[in-house]
């Protein structure tokens, strides 16, 4: 199996706000990576929905989005 590390690469003009949305997600990731799994959710939690850079992790299917 194939474990070599994905990155993504795509140049984008990022607000202050996006930025805070990037870091939780970067936190999510890393929580989800250690199976803290709460934690992850808690900082998925503070991304705002309306985030093009949230819509486009969701739309890549990196994460899921619990719409129940």
């Amino acid at each position: 199996m194939n474990h070599e590390a994905r990155e993504l690469s795509v140049p984008l003009q990022l607000d202050v706000s996006e930025l805070n949305d990037l870091r939780c997600l970067r936190a999510a990731e890393g929580y989800a990576e250690l199976g803290m799994y709460d934690e992850a959710n808690a900082e998925i939690a503070k991304v705002n929905p309306t985030c093009r850079l949230f819509r486009l992790f969701v739309d890549a299917k990196l994460i899921s989005v619990d719409t129940s």
